[in-house]
């Protein structure tokens, strides 16, 4: 889904289909590189 192309009544949805999950790495790189 691309927020900058909806409208706010899509946006305004009282009932979102959607869930954002913020994923991503505790620690920048791994134990094998430096």
């Amino acid at each position: 889904m691309r927020l900058g192309e909806r409208t706010w009544t899509e946006l305004d949805d009282p009932a979102p289909r959607t869930v954002l999950l913020p994923v991503g790495s505790l620690e920048q790189h791994g134990p094998h590189l430096p």
